[in-house]
C-alpha cells in the first residue's frame, strides 16, 4: 500500500519491470514515463543507484530529440539522485539543443540558478516570454537583482499576464511598484491575466 511505501523504500526488485520499460527497445514515450515514474518513488539505495542510471541514459537518449518529454526534466529536479540533477544542469546549457529551455525551466522551478541565462535569452520570444518569467520569479533573489532592469522592463509589457509575473519578479528584488500597480489594475479588472477569472476583490 502507499502507506507502506512511505515507511519501507522500494528494493531492486520492485522496480525491475520499470527499469526495463526505460531500456531500449521501447518507444521513447514509455521510456520517458517509466523514467518519470522512478523519479518519485521512494527507493532504497541501491535500487535509487539503478534508478538514477536508467533516468540518465533516457535523458541522454531523449534530451535533442523531437520527441523528448520536457515534463521528465520537471521531475528529474525531485530525485534525489545527484548525477540526475546535475544532468539536468548540462541538458540547460546546451543552448542548441530542443531541451534546454524546458531543463532551464525546471531548473528555476527548483530555485536553481543554472538556467537563468537561457531563460532570460528567451524574454525576446512571444512564445516563450511568459514560461521563461514564470520560472525566473523562482530563482534566488540575488540572481533577480542582477537583471532587474529586464523585469521592470516585462512590466510594461502589453500581456498582461507576462506583466504581472514580471512585477512579481521585480517585487522579489525590491522593486515593489510595478507591483503595487498591477494589484491596483487587478482591483479595477483593468489587468486581466488568465491567471484570474473573476473579481479578483471577491477571491
Amino acid at each position: 500500500s502507499l502507506s507502506d511505501q512511505k515507511e519501507q523504500p522500494l528494493s531492486s526488485a520492485d522496480i525491475q519491470g520499470l527499469l526495463d520499460l526505460t531500456t531500449t527497445p521501447y518507444d521513447s514515450r514509455t521510456r520517458s514515463l517509466a523514467a518519470r515514474i522512478l523519479c518519485k518513488l521512494y527507493l532504497d539505495h541501491e535500487a535509487l543507484g539503478l534508478a538514477a542510471r536508467s533516468i540518465l541514459e533516457v535523458l541522454q537518449d531523449t534530451y535533442d530529440s523531437p520527441e523528448a518529454d520536457p515534463e521528465l526534466l520537471a521531475d528529474a529536479m525531485q530525485c534525489p539522485a545527484v548525477p540526475v540533477r546535475v544532468a539536468v544542469r548540462s541538458i540547460a546549457l546546451r543552448r542548441n539543443a530542443i531541451c534546454s529551455f524546458p531543463a532551464a525551466q525546471a531548473l528555476a522551478f527548483a530555485g536553481d540558478d543554472t538556467g537563468v541565462e537561457v531563460l532570460l535569452m528567451h524574454l525576446p520570444s512571444e512564445e516563450r516570454k511568459l514560461p521563461a518569467i514564470k520560472a525566473l520569479t523562482c530563482v534566488p533573489e540575488p540572481i533577480l537583482l542582477s537583471h532587474s532592469h529586464e523585469l521592470l522592463n516585462l512590466s510594461e509589457d502589453p500581456d498582461p499576464d507576462v506583466r504581472l509575473w514580471a512585477s512579481i519578479a521585480a517585487a522579489r528584488c525590491g522593486k515593489i511598484g510595478p507591483f503595487k500597480k498591477a494589484w491596483r489594475d487587478l482591483r479595477r479588472q483593468s489587468l486581466r491575466p488568465s491567471l484570474f477569472d473573476g473579481d479578483p476583490e471577491v477571491a
